[in-house]
């Protein structure tokens, strides 16, 4: 059986979806991450609390500014432990929830100055371009890094699926065109966490 439409109609479906199945992200800004601006709601996860068994509506993580408008990390002091939550969203009747936390790795205090150089080498440079990305299912990962001395725990929001991105609610980093992110972070958060 060769289907149900002849094959000229078949052709003009495939002309009209094909190009929807193209999707294609373009990075317009250049220059430094001076031009991300934090979405809402935000969620902020302490270390010493348990991953939260779901984020809602949160979009985002909330950071105080000190230290965090020009790394996606603080540069000089070393973390003394960290919390990765890691969340998947689920589809059910073909729509999206909230994603829920499918795993939660506690980082001892050489792993998370570890995973805290990684993110600190991260470049915030925005590509020029057209960035072709998987498709994006919701998944989200939160680094929470415990800094002695610093009034609030440090999270960074690490999107996991689609154009992956970095930031902690003041600055930005793309995955795209940028090797400190895939073979410095990934690579590094993979070894210590998993794959996301």
């Amino acid at each position: 059986m060769r289907g149900l439409w002849p094959r000229s109609k078949r052709r003009a479906v495939a002309r009209r979806v094909v190009p929807v199945l193209a999707l294609a992200v373009t990075v317009a800004t250049s220059g430094c991450a001076s031009g991300y601006s934090a979405r809402t709601p935000q969620v902020h996860i302490a270390v010493g609390d348990s991953c939260p068994a779901t984020l809602g509506n949160a979009a985002d993580v909330s950071n105080p500014k000190a230290g965090l408008t020009r790394n996606l990390v603080p540069v000089g002091p070393s973390p003394a432990s960290g919390l990765v939550c890691q969340y998947g969203a689920h589809l059910g009747a073909g729509t999206s929830t909230a994603p829920s936390v499918v795993r939660s790795v506690a980082l001892s205090a050489a792993k998370a100055v570890r995973l805290a150089r990684a993110l600190g080498a991260v470049s915030l440079d925005q590509p020029n371009g057209t960035f072709h990305c998987p498709m994006d299912v919701g998944s989200v990962a939160i680094i929470a890094l415990h800094y002695v001395g610093r009034s609030d725990d440090v999270d960074v929001w690490y999107a996991t699926s689609g154009c992956r991105t970095l930031d902690n609610g003041h600055v930005s980093a793309f995955e795209g065109a940028n090797p400190s992110f895939y073979n410095g972070f990934e690579s590094t958060f993979n070894e210590l966490v998993g794959n996301p």
